[in-house]
């Protein structure tokens, strides 16, 4: 019996000994101090935790325990913790960060230092909790070779991105969007900011490659939250984010309020302009209703007093309110792990009737099914509502008004009728800002599978396809009730209704094997199929006849119209990559299409790829003191295309039942054949491209650079030919277009300082592009792409194209010397004497530049976002009409008389006039300030020109992270509050001083339209 209980005993202590616990403590840092955020694991089991604020852990382990300490960008280290209960561990920086793994193209994972080819990735905080509805503004700025516009201030808005500039003079030059690994059939504002788990920009045709001629224009990478469950660890995890902002004006003109309504001093109730006499030289003036008494009788005789309204236009905007809420849970364990995220964006415009409201959920599911077989699925549902203005009906006015007439102080519209009522003979713009808009409400489905079955060490297979269905409503109406304009005055109601539904499948069998000691073999081939199907309905009424009630059967004559398409791109691709002793890496690719939008002999198009890296540092001893860290060279060439739009190779008939009437006022039926004339030998553009490029760091890695240099050529350009009219047809489209293009891109990071509780980073963006129009058109007639900007051969894509003032050969301008007495004095444009348009600018900056100071100290974090545009031009009406109108301060001083500067020549020919000893005439004709500036010296759209450089700043942002340290108990683990501007001041140079007109609104075409906005905001975020 003794022996038992002894022998019990014995076992007891063991199993005591097998299972005690301790606890142990420590400090995990680098050689600059402690570092948040390090995971610090007991080994074999799922028994953690992360480090606070300033490095230190506290964690309940058994005896003799390991510990897994790691960390991004950090060697994993191993501790033991035998015979100790604290802990100082350093972790070493994997200084070439030799295994740093990318998502590439059709969802490859590569090592970094094994890509020939440039590629940028942005990590989610630096697109999170930003004031913005839309993703796009949130990048603007941030990456080397992309440029990213705002079409106007308004909420939901349009933002056009280009990846290397644009390749095409007709077809589509945005990049392809890739969420998940599939492709996505939306845009960057469709999708929620805080979802984002990480981005990767694709900019060259190498890296896009196994994409074929849908990632031409580069590709944009997205991995989101709700699609990257984790495996491998039990644990929940939460957060919550909630970002409240303000939106507003950025800058308005600085207006005069010298000079009130009027024409040369004298006061005219009507006019537009403010060329007036000065606001105290008359006491009272009639009320600018004072004529419509019929309507407002209480107007009638009313005076009003002869004073400015400094805030006239202010008062047109408003301060726009927005929020922006976003959850996200994720739960995992060893084998399977589940996320799901939702948000939610509110957003009100700077202008009434303007706001966007946005809901997206998305979950997604990760499984480990057995140890060869991995199957993930994610499902996201969207719906996004925008209401927008006719932003350039309201505003062709608005900036200009009188300085003496407040709109919002006046009625609109008749109250009995809901007709527009004005002071003058034109459609009052507040009439159309509550009586016309257009309504775009979208729903989107979005849903990805992914398998990967691994045969064994070196096979693997997987399957992915993606199921995109979009479909949208637009509204776009006006009430009747305008003065003069067709549209405004009958009234309009266009409904349309796009289904558009994307199936894309890809299969990819994967081979990785070390085929020496030295050599290893990484190859992927797969096919893909992507098949695009689109239902459009549509009708088209005019003629409203009650007032307000917008539906078809309201209005006098309406037209319906109905579409569908399917288009179907196939694709086989290739890539196999040699690794010699990882440090040189040779990679061949390509990728073989077959679109349907051409004929049979013209569908399949094979474009190949190959690129090289080499390591130097890792070939050679640098030694540990050398100041380069990291060193790779790297070269890559490879080709695309783009296939042209659907039904430009076949003739197409139309069916017109309202193109004639017959005596009976019957409608017959007929049918007739388009426009186009068809092509059957029509092929797709194609596409090449060389890049070469550099990767470092350097002096302990607190400095890093990546350059890359690229030359593109870009033929066989889909482009319209003209047609002589006996042919029956207007055009054909043909194969002829070329444009080349070339730039560098610059990433230069530098650590100014950095130690145990202040780190300042100072990160520089450069890009220089340059784009030449080799062919148009078999007569080198130039291309009209959109406004004033034409593909025009031997000048940049994007040329401004208008009309000049007369000048000398010393370029001096020509005045009007035996004109009429209204042209006498006035300078003469090409249009007055019947020259042709030509070139007058180049809208493309030169470089541009980005600024992000980054200063870190303890849980604060200041950053700015700096940005300078050097050079490109800009015709601007709105600065134009600004000047002629005499509101802005520019105009201010205006008595007395002016010359404008020239020689005298003949008015309707050109010619210079000669004196009797044959010398030319210098101008010394005299006008008042009116007639000098108002339809006179600005009247040649060159003389309208400006240097479109800026500086910006773009992003302030204050942030404080609050980390509890160990043993204090809170609810979260972390809780950040953050304060930022945006677009908070810009400074154009080159432009008149008081317009504080911004290049980059209105897609830099300088029209009167919304302007650029400032938002201010604050965030705060919880994870749990």
């Amino acid at each position: 019996m003794t022996k038992k209980l002894y022998l019990s005993f014995l076992l007891l202590l063991i199993s005591i000994g097998t299972y005690a616990q301790k606890t142990i403590t420590g400090t995990v840092g680098d050689a600059t101090g402690g570092l948040p955020g390090v995971s610090v694991l007991e080994k074999g089991t799922s028994n953690g935790v992360e480090t606070d604020f300033d490095g230190n852990f506290t964690l309940q382990v058994r005896e003799n325990a390991i510990l897994v300490v790691s960390f991004i960008g950090m060697k994993t280290q191993e501790v033991t913790t035998a015979g100790k209960t604290t802990f100082q561990i350093v972790l070493k920086e994997d200084s070439e960060q030799l295994e740093e793994v990318v998502v590439t193209a059709q969802g490859i994972k590569k090592s970094k230092k094994a890509l020939g080819y440039a590629i940028t990735k942005l990590e989610s905080d630096e697109v999170a909790k930003k004031p913005e509805a839309d993703l796009a503004r949130a990048l603007q700025g941030k990456i080397a070779g992309v440029s990213i516009g705002a079409e106007n201030g308004q909420t939901g808005s349009s933002s056009p991105i280009r990846i290397r500039g644009s390749i095409s003079l007709t077809q589509s030059n945005n990049p392809l969007i890739v969420v998940n690994n599939v492709p996505f059939n939306g845009l960057l504002r469709d999708i929620d900011p805080n979802d984002i788990e990480s981005m990767s920009i694709l900019k060259g045709f190498n890296a896009a490659v196994l994409y074929g001629s849908e990632g031409r224009n580069g590709v944009i990478l997205i991995q989101t939250k709700s699609g990257n469950g984790k495996i491998g660890e039990s644990k929940t995890t939460a957060s919550f984010s909630t970002t409240t902002y303000v939106n507003s004006v950025s800058q308005l003109p600085d207006y005069q309020n010298t000079y009130g309504q009027g024409q040369e001093g004298t006061f005219i109730p009507s006019f537009l302009s403010v060329w007036g006499p000065s606001f105290d030289s008359i006491d009272e003036v009639v009320h600018p209703y004072s004529g419509l008494s019929d309507i407002f009788p209480e107007y009638e005789n009313a005076m009003v007093p002869y004073e400015a309204k400094p805030n006239n236009v202010r008062n047109m905007f408003r301060e726009g309110l927005g929020t922006i809420h976003s959850l996200s849970v994720s739960t995992s364990t060893e084998k399977q792990a589940f996320n799901l995220s939702a948000g939610y964006t509110d957003e009100k415009g700077i202008i009434a009737n303007n706001d966007l409201k946005r809901f997206n959920i998305g979950i997604g599911g990760n499984a480990q099914i057995s140890d060869k077989f991995n199957l993930s699925a994610t499902l996201n549902y969207s719906t996004r509502k925008v209401n927008r203005v006719q932003s350039q009906e309201i505003f062709r006015r608005t900036f200009y008004l009188p300085r003496n007439i407040d709109l919002t102080e006046l009625p609109y519209q008749n109250p009995v009728t809901g007709e527009s009522v004005y002071y003058r003979n034109d459609t009052n713009p507040l009439w159309v800002l509550n009586n016309s808009g257009v309504s775009d409400d979208k729903v989107r489905v979005f849903g990805t599978i992914n398998a990967n079955y691994k045969f064994n060490d070196n096979f693997n297979v997987s399957y992915r396809v993606g199921y995109d269905n979009e479909q949208t409503d637009t509204f776009d109406y006006s009430n009747k009730g305008g003065f003069n304009d067709d549209a405004f005055k009958t009234g309009y109601l266009n409904l349309d209704y796009i289904k558009e539904v994307v199936v894309d499948q890809t299969v990819i069998l994967g081979y990785n094997k070390d085929l020496t000691e030295n050599l290893n073999l990484e190859a992927q081939v797969g096919v893909n199929s992507k098949l695009t199907s689109r239902k459009r309905i549509s009708s088209d009424s005019q003629g409203q006849i009650v007032y307000g009630f917008l539906r078809p059967n309201n209005y006098y004559t309406s037209q319906s119209g109905y579409y569908t398409s399917k288009e179907n791109i196939a694709g086989a691709f290739g890539q196999f990559q040699l690794g010699y002793k990882n440090y040189l890496y040779a990679t061949l690719s390509g990728r073989n299409d077959w679109g349907s939008t051409v004929e049979k002999e013209n569908r399949s198009l094979f474009y190949p790829g190959a690129s090289i890296s080499f390591i130097p540092t890792s070939a050679f001893n640098f030694g540990e003191n050398s100041i380069v860290n990291y060193l790779k060279i790297r070269g890559a060439y490879a080709t695309s295309s783009g296939f042209p739009e659907v039904y430009s190779t076949r003739t197409s008939l139309l069916i017109d039942a309202n193109r004639f009437a017959s005596a009976d006022g019957s409608l017959p039926v007929t049918n007739r054949f388009s426009r186009q004339f068809a092509n059957p030998d029509l092929k797709p553009e194609l596409h090449k491209e060389f890049e070469v490029g550099l990767e470092t760091k350097m002096f302990k890695n607190r400095v890093s650079l990546e350059t890359s240099l690229y030359k593109r050529i870009s033929e066989d350009q889909i482009v319209e030919a003209p047609l002589a009219v006996s042919t029956g047809y207007d055009f054909q489209v043909i194969n002829l277009g070329r444009i080349d293009n070339k730039g560098i891109e610059v990433d230069l990071g530098i650590d100014i300082f950095k130690n145990d509780s202040f780190k300042w980073n100072f990160r520089n963006i450069f890009t220089a592009d340059e784009s030449l129009v080799v062919k148009t058109t078999p007569s080198g007639a130039p291309i009209r792409l959109t406004a004033d900007r034409w593909a025009v051969e031997g000048q940049p894509i994007g040329a401004i194209v208008g009309s000049y003032a007369l000048r000398d050969e010393e370029g001096n301008l020509l005045i009007s010397g035996n004109g009429s007495s209204t042209r006498v004095g006035e300078v003469i444009s090409s249009d007055d004497v019947g020259l042709p348009d030509r070139v007058i600018g180049d809208p493309n900056a030169d470089w541009r530049l980005t600024n992000i100071n980054t200063v870190s100290y303890k849980g604060f974090t200041l950053s700015a976002q700096l940005e300078y545009r050097h050079g490109g031009e800009i015709s601007s009406r709105a600065v134009e009409d600004l000047l002629e109108r005499g509101v802005t301060r520019d105009t201010e001083n205006r008595e007395g008389s002016f010359v404008i500067p020239g020689y005298l020549a003949d008015d309707d020919t050109g010619e210079i006039l000669l004196d009797p000893n044959g010398n030319k005439i210098p101008n010394t004709i005299q006008m008042n300030g009116l007639r000098t500036v108002f339809s006179n010296y600005y009247n040649p759209n060159d003389l309208s020109m400006w240097d479109a450089s800026v500086f910006r700043v773009r992003e302030v942002s204050l942030s404080y992270s609050f980390v509890p340290k160990n043993g204090q108990k809170f609810p979260f683990k972390n809780i950040d509050f953050t304060l930022t501007g945006r677009n908070l001041w810009y400074n154009a140079p080159n432009f008149p001083k008081y317009v504080n007109f911004d290049p980059e609104n209105d897609g830099g075409l300088g029209r009167n339209n919304v302007p650029s906005t400032k938002r201010i905001s604050l965030g705060i975020s919880a994870t749990f």
